[in-house]
């Protein structure tokens, strides 16, 4: 059920996608298309909508994640994210624009871990990542980012980087992802996060 906030404030309410813990409808709102995003009342994996807003938010002053308009303790309204999952994206793109790409992801992770923020679930981010035009990448789905002493996006992320279908992925366009120096790299920078063992593991991407 759509909340009333929402209701009375967004038109041409609409459905749009179902998740695992939560219902994506999409409507307008002061003339912009925007995505509405509610519990998902057959699903026993209950996320937190108020938690997701409070990140988010936050977020929004790094430019990280789909700009926020307006939450509650159900629901989110954000500005609606054009584009491709990464998966796809990857399919049919330049190595440049690949590259390009996952270096963005990287950095945005990186900044998560500098902020002690941990978004989860960065080690399978297939429907977490869009790409859009001029190659902006959002990151969405934050109903499990927590603050913790010890973040590990960007480790997270370098393990979907060198999972086996991906990195089949990455080989056919011309990406040679060598698991063991990746990992270890990984390794390295979760117990010194510096900004030098972070370049380390962009390298890799060369």
């Amino acid at each position: 059920m759509i909340p009333k906030e929402v209701v009375n404030n967004v038109s041409k309410i609409e459905p749009f996608m179902k998740g695992k813990r939560g219902l994506i409808y999409i409507g307008k709102y002061r003339k912009k298309k925007v995505a509405i995003k509610v519990p998902n009342p057959k699903s026993e994996a209950r996320g937190n909508l108020r938690n997701e807003g409070e990140k988010i938010a936050f977020l929004n002053r790094y430019k990280i994640g789909p700009k926020l308009l307006f939450y509650g303790e159900n629901f989110l309204v954000y500005e609606f994210v054009p584009g491709e999952f990464i998966i796809d994206f990857v399919k049919n793109a330049s190595r440049f624009a690949i590259r390009s790409v996952l270096m963005n992801v990287l950095s945005q992770c990186y900044l998560m871990d500098r902020l002690k923020l941990n978004k989860e679930e960065m080690h399978r981010p297939v429907k977490h990542i869009i790409v859009g035009k001029r190659l902006k990448v959002t990151m969405i789905d934050f109903e499990r980012c927590k603050q913790t002493k010890k973040p590990h996006n960007v480790t997270q992320f370098c393990q979907f980087l060198t999972s086996s279908n991906f990195a089949a992925l990455l080989k056919e366009k011309g990406f040679e992802i060598y698991k063991d120096k990746m990992l270890n790299a990984a390794r390295i920078y979760k117990h010194d996060m510096s900004r030098r063992n972070f370049r380390r593991i962009l390298m890799m991407l060369r």
